[in-house]
């Protein structure tokens, strides 16, 4: 948010904070009566955070004192006054416009400086002439209809989420479409490293703690981003919540944020500013390799009902990781899906809501109808079933989706008495296969695949649709063999050896969902 509007966006959302919870007094919250509104949160609060914070190796002893102090205060609804206030001053990021557009016109030049793979000449060459990061970014979809509703409205961008870089990576292909900077959650832990900290904090990300389960601090933070929506700050939010561990599309979705989306439109409406429009954007983004996949998978396949934990030093933390990388992974791909209104139904170019048969909804009227938050999370549980169906119909299938899957099955109908927890525990190096009979089923998935495109039931990369299958199968092994250490495989003469199954899962798990 810029420096110009904090002040006075703190106010207004202290204020909101304070008399929402005042009026839950008496009133139902999460299937429960709550008598004392103020009280209710406060509890919660004490009870979660104190605990927490005591536990900590270095504790935060300004804020620990502070919830202390006001564990004993009779004037309960300053009490919340204060918490909200060290809230919003740790949420809050700090838009700066002039390293917005810094950042982003030097941006191409530095991802073309690190793709180049060969010699110092042309890592120069690359720095003074190379000013597109086309060859290594592809972008698809309605990306000439989310310029228009750009102009229109404000916009809530939900991508899929499997790496650290999608936010970076996102924020830069949209300024490359020639978008407004988008304001987007970030971890907290990522905000550790000073480097990386201080381009955050510039380029608008705001502070997301996932241990700070409260119901107050959930509150504000739903409430930053409703009003940053209703005063035009273009959104974006990954509605899978975190990285996606499993390598799968996300299938369920996180409403919470979701429904601010609702309720900044319907606020809009309630000042008369219905011109105000809200659009959310579902769109993919996809990796031949995801530079935290051996993590990502190492935490999924935790024993079921063992407690998650917050992965703050994974590779997306080290320097050195990120810089191999960008160097050793060849495009990523941004698909933008079918926009669609907060609640659901989809737009056309005027920025107006229809229904399946093209006729125009009007949304202020609907938007009046919303007078309670269940209303307002019956329509966001439609609009998440919307977002869900465009993922499933947008994911981008890369070769190496298409290799790790046919050595997955290929390990899985060796062994069918075995479920997949137990196939990870597999000894390394045991089992090979024959890359002639690989070549066969890479065939015939690649020939489902391709069916399924032309459907409409999934999306294609241009080299699974127009590669022959030796191309497509030897662009596969090259990054399943060389982008991770230890690698999923390893060529042994016609063999290829499964040096690591659990990465083969992760990417292979890409497909999961659909009808193959």
């Amino acid at each position: 948010m810029k420096k110009e509007d904090r002040a006075l966006a703190w106010e207004i959302i202290e204020k909101r904070v304070v008399e929402k919870i005042e009026g839950l007094s008496g009133a139902d919250y999460r299937g429960q009566k709550i008598s004392d509104g103020p009280a209710f949160f406060l509890k919660d609060l004490f009870e979660k955070e104190i605990p927490r914070l005591e536990k900590l190796k270095r504790p935060q002893k300004a804020y620990l004192d502070t919830l202390k102090g006001l564990r004993q205060s009779d004037d309960l609804s300053a009490a919340v006054s204060v918490i909200t206030k060290i809230y919003l001053k740790e949420i809050t990021g700090r838009l700066n416009p002039f390293w917005f557009n810094l950042i982003s016109s030097i941006g191409p030049k530095l991802f073309s400086l690190v793709f180049v793979r060969k010699n110092i000449w042309k890592i120069m060459r690359n720095a003074i002439f190379q000013v597109s990061i086309k060859p290594f970014f592809r972008l698809s979809g309605n990306d000439e209809l989310i310029q228009e509703l750009s102009r229109k409205g404000t916009l809530i961008v939900a991508p899929t989420h499997s790496s650290n870089l999608d936010s970076p990576l996102l924020g830069l292909g949209f300024h490359k479409m020639g978008l407004p900077p988008l304001i987007y959650g970030a971890g907290i832990n990522l905000f550790e490293y000073k480097f990386f900290a201080f381009f955050m904090n510039q380029l608008g990300a705001f502070k997301v703690d996932r241990l700070k389960t409260n119901e107050l601090y959930k509150l504000v933070l739903k409430e930053y981003c409703t009003y940053s929506l209703e005063i035009g700050y273009h959104n974006l939010f990954f509605p899978g919540g975190t990285r996606a561990r499993s390598g799968e599309i996300e299938s369920k979705l996180k409403t919470g944020l979701l429904s601010c989306g609702i309720e900044a439109y319907c606020n809009n409406v309630a000042k008369k500013q219905s011109d105000k429009k809200i659009f959310i954007v579902p769109c993919t983004i996809n990796y031949h390799s995801v530079l935290e996949a051996p993590t990502l998978i190492e935490d999924h396949l935790k024993r079921e009902g063992q407690k998650r934990f917050i992965i703050s030093d994974d590779e997306s933390s080290r320097p050195n990781d990120i810089f191999y990388f960008l160097r050793s992974s060849s495009k990523f791909y941004l698909h933008i899906g079918q926009p669609t209104d907060p609640f659901g139904n989809r737009v056309n170019e005027n920025g107006e809501s229809i229904d399946s048969s093209g006729n125009v909804i009007d949304i202020e009227a609907v938007a009046k109808s919303v007078t309670n938050d269940n209303e307002n999370y019956q329509w966001t549980k439609k609009s998440a079933r919307e977002i869900v169906a465009s993922y499933k119909r947008n994911n981008v299938i890369l070769n190496t989706h298409v290799v790790a899957r046919v050595l997955y099955q290929e390990v899985r109908q060796r062994y069918p008495d075995r479920d997949v927890t137990e196939l990870t525990f597999l000894e390394e190096n045991r089992e090979s296969v024959d890359l002639s009979v690989l070549y066969d089923k890479v065939e015939i998935l690649v020939d489902q695949l391709r069916k399924l495109h032309q459907s409409g039931e999934i999306i294609c990369s241009e080299d699974i649709l127009t590669r022959n299958i030796t191309g497509v199968l030897q662009e596969g092994l090259e990054i399943l063999t060389h982008f991770h250490w230890p690698s999923a495989i390893r060529k042994h003469g016609h063999n290829l050896i499964i040096s690591n199954f659990k990465l083969l899962l992760f990417y292979q798990n890409k497909i999961n969902g659909h009808d193959i």
